[in-house]
């Protein structure tokens, strides 16, 4: 598979991570470009401008799987659209003709909006997780100080040491270990709660804070939930691009023969785009998928 990342990412240790030959975003990144994509010294592959200026708008969210022979079909149609629309004059009384290239261009925006709908889900589940746990974080470091105030007035060396986390200490935590902390704190000081009053603890803080608490919870596995759908995505993306592969193998490749000799420029450019660039910079004949 292919890991597409947001351009706010950088590459960092994690990068050891990611499978190799990945293929991972990354703007002004020196390197050969070969067809859609541009390599590294690492080997890692960019997406070239002209991926980048029709995903751009997708990158931006979070990150979206998409494989590489997908990647490289969508670029070649990309660049048949571009072919045909050059010369929609030659073409476009031709009903046949007509109907395969609105078929060809419905696919291609149900492409795009598969990925479109993978990033939404995913990109809202991340983003709402992430304000709950810094909201989390922030109200559980403000109880904890406190609640360190109490115990220092009261020489209660033992509920210190029990809650004793610093607010850099909390955002280090996985996740996973966060609402544990947070429910301890709560539930310390609710055990306290009339003589926390001077401290300006209510019982609505905490009440608040333990439903954040279990909302923050709740969300913890929901990206992997996503993985889920994205796998129905994955099944909806490869059927699309099995109809417009056939599409242009079996319809419209065989009308471009009545433009050989007449059109040879638009039968010439139609083809010079129907080729698909492999990953490794090998242009495939045109219909053959790259790998094989």
């Amino acid at each position: 598979m292919v890991l597409l990342l947001p351009e706010r990412q950088q590459m960092g240790p994690e990068s050891s991570m990611h499978e190799p030959g990945s293929l991972v975003y990354l703007p002004k990144t020196p390197g050969k470009r070969q067809g859609n994509l541009r390599t590294c010294r690492k080997g890692n592959l960019y997406p070239s401008k002209t991926f980048k200026a029709n995903f751009g708008h997708y990158l931006s969210c979070a990150s979206f799987v998409m494989n590489t022979k997908q990647i490289n079909q969508y670029d070649m149609y990309l660049r048949v659209r571009k072919a045909l629309k050059t010369h929609k004059g030659i073409w476009t009384a031709n009903t046949r003709f007509t109907a395969n290239y609105e078929a060809f261009i419905q696919n291609v925006q149900a492409i795009e909006e598969l990925i479109v709908r993978a990033e939404a889900d995913s990109t809202a589940i991340s983003k709402q997780k992430n304000i709950w746990r810094e909201q989390l974080i922030e109200g559980t470091a403000s109880l904890i100080k406190k609640l360190l105030s109490f115990a220092a007035d009261t020489h209660d060396k033992a509920l210190a040491h029990e809650i004793a986390h610093s607010k850099s200490e909390l955002r280090n935590l996985r996740e996973s270990l966060l609402p544990g902390i947070c429910h301890t704190v709560c539930t310390k000081a609710a055990q306290h709660l009339p003589q926390l009053a001077e401290y300006g603890v209510t019982e609505a803080e905490l009440s608040g804070l333990r439903e954040l608490t279990n909302r923050f919870k709740e969300i913890i596995p929901e990206p992997k939930m996503v993985i889920s759908t994205g796998k129905q995505v994955t099944g909806a993306l490869a059927e699309s691009f099995r109809k417009n592969n056939d599409l242009l193998r079996e319809q419209l490749d065989g009308k471009l023969e009545q433009f050989k000799d007449g059109q040879s420029a638009f039968y010439t450019a139609y083809f010079d785009a129907r080729n698909v660039i492999d990953r490794n910079g090998k242009k495939v004949t045109e219909g053959e998928e790259p790998g094989n």
